[in-house]
């Protein structure tokens, strides 16, 4: 035997193996291996990952793409609050090397956070024990990896479109109750209509709304037709009463998040979605209209004092006239209390009058403390929308001129924002040997119909403080400037705009309707505990044409293709 290319050898043992011919060696995979001639023992373990087939990416031969989902909402991070994972998913029908017979779903993760994403989907389904959710066949951890599920699925965010109003309602209605899980998580599977969980896909306007007793029905394609989730709708209310009707006109009232507007029926050159102003100045906080864009006969004070002619009770048209006003509101609202330290919100300190109250936590260690930020959100909300929703058509049927596509509502987001600097916990006319008392921030109803009223609660009385949980008595000016206590706070308000697309109208008129009410009165509202609306220039279109029908034709001719109002326009 000779070693070509070798200089000085040195083989030490005792025994050397010459093998001649062709070698053949044979790979043998088993979960435990003896080697013999020692006691040493390798143990391979087998992970969750072993009980599912991995598929090469090679093998993934993608038939077509199906949905594309860019981020997602991380709800496990450590503070609580809601990220912006960075991943990119998209969704492909698929077929698998060697098993061209079956189709398969497969689900491709790209991104900063993808690995993350991928690895709580495979937990999360391979776990899945439920028919009710989609099965995991396999999966690839490549550099893309990805999940492969069994059966052709479909996100249902990809087939249940805005439009399909009672098919919504019906899949919040029940199905989410039955299967647990998010909208943007409902999947059709194409194979056998069957409608399952499975991991976040394109978001779906569906809205889970609790219910006293959740009505539990196999998921099945029929949901998926507009007509018959409306006739299962209508059966469904002979059993639950009105309580099915509240549901179907909140579920529309949340309606005007889908469909953004800009303010430009307001103003043409209001081209916005959302208004900020202080209210202290009633100026923008920021130029929201760059000089450029306003003609020369124009200033900025013209468009922001056709904001301040809003009210926030009337319903408005795509032309800008108001339509309806309603005479009394139920309203409540919602304050969102913020600070560094030392304040909390006591819940149990709402009074009769509707005060939110917020505590200053005693703090016996420092009598003194240099700086306290404090910032309140009050969102306001009230039953209108409801009850416009359910009276619109009564309203809209003696409209002079054609129903608007599309009507609007604006509503105010309130901040008040301030600081409290070198505030004293400790009570001025108490010896200083007592212990401190907590001290009470109350603030007064912010709710008013006209922005002048709005204007002058934040530049006025917004709020006062008290040693009184209670709010009976007021710490007087004089002792809040002595402790530092802020008698005046820097307001500033967000106006955006309700806007409900006329297929909801059409829907809301279809259900009084099947329910047995006449749409053109006010029967339906009534029936639900809410006033009817005042209408503001009523008019029928009948009157209209009656009364002068040779000046509306000559009107009509005169209106030019460049007029910016309707011809047809009161």
């Amino acid at each position: 035997m000779a070693f070509s290319g070798v200089s000085d050898p040195n083989i030490e043992g005792d025994a050397v193996n010459i093998v001649q011919g062709d070698q053949n060696n044979h790979h043998i995979t088993a979960e435990i291996i003896h080697i013999h001639g020692s006691s040493a023992m390798s143990s391979i373990e087998r992970t969750e990952y072993d009980e599912f087939e991995y598929v090469k990416r090679g093998h993934i031969y993608k038939l077509k793409e199906i949905a594309m989902v860019e981020g997602e909402l991380d709800y496990e991070s450590q503070d609580c609050r809601a990220e912006e994972l960075e991943v990119t998913k998209t969704v492909y029908t698929a077929q698998i090397h060697g098993m061209r017979e079956s189709t398969f779903t497969a689900l491709t993760y790209r991104g900063k956070d993808a690995e993350l994403v991928w690895k709580r989907d495979f937990l999360r389904f391979a776990r899945a024990e439920h028919t009710t959710s989609v099965q995991l066949f396999g999966l690839n951890r490549s550099q893309i990896p990805t999940l492969i599920f069994y059966e052709e699925l479909i996100p249902l965010g990809q087939i249940c479109r805005r439009e399909h109003f009672w098919t919504t309602i019906r899949l919040g209605y029940s199905v989410l109750h039955q299967l647990s899980c998010h909208s943007d998580e409902l999947w059709l599977d194409s194979r056998n209509g069957r409608i399952c969980s499975g991991p976040v896909g394109p978001q779906t306007d569906v809205r889970w709304v609790p219910v006293p007793v959740p009505v539990v029905m196999p998921p099945d394609p029929d949901l998926l037709k507009d007509h018959l989730a409306f006739r299962q709708l209508l059966q469904l209310q002979r059993e639950s009463g009105s309580r099915l009707d509240n549901y179907v006109i909140s579920v529309a009232s949340d309606y005007w998040m889908s469909h953004s507007t800009t303010f430009r029926w307001l103003h043409p050159n209001l081209d916005c979605s959302r208004l900020f102003f202080n209210l202290a100045t009633c100026q923008p906080n920021e130029p929201f209209l760059p000089d450029h864009r306003l003609p020369q006969s124009e200033s900025i004070d013209d468009v922001v004092g056709a904001v301040q002619q809003l009210r926030f009770d009337t319903v408005y048209s795509s032309s800008g006239k108001a339509i309806a006003r309603c005479p009394r509101l139920n309203t409540r609202y919602f304050v969102q209390f913020s600070c560094i330290d030392h304040l909390e919100a006591d819940v149990s300190c709402f009074i009769e009058s509707g005060l939110p109250c917020f505590k200053v936590i005693p703090a016996c260690q420092s009598d003194v403390i240099q700086r306290i930020t404090i910032t309140f959100h009050v969102s306001l909300s009230s039953d209108l929308d409801n009850a416009w929703l359910c009276q619109a058509a009564s309203i809209l049927h003696n409209e002079a001129s054609d129903e608007p596509d599309y009507l609007h509502m604006v509503m105010p987001d309130i901040k008040l924002s301030g600081s409290i600097e070198g505030f004293l916990l400790q009570d001025p006319n108490k010896p200083s040997d007592d212990c401190v008392r907590p001290i009470y921030l109350f603030l007064h109803s912010p709710f008013k119909n006209s922005w002048s009223d709005l204007a002058s609660w934040a530049n006025g009385r917004s709020h006062y403080w008290s040693y009184d949980k209670n709010g009976e008595s007021e710490i007087p000016g004089y002792e809040c400037d002595l402790m530092g206590l802020p008698r005046t706070f820097e307001p500033h308000v967000e106006l955006y705009c309700k806007t409900w697309p006329k297929y909801i109208n059409d829907a809301m008129r279809n259900w009084q309707m099947a329910r047995g009410f006449d749409p053109r009165t006010t029967d339906f509202a009534r029936y639900l505990g809410y006033e009817p609306f005042e209408i503001l220039e009523h008019r029928s279109r009948r009157e209209e044409v009656a009364e002068k029908p040779q000046s509306r034709r000559k009107w009509f001719w005169e209106a030019g293709d460049d007029a910016d109002f309707s011809a047809f326009a009161i």
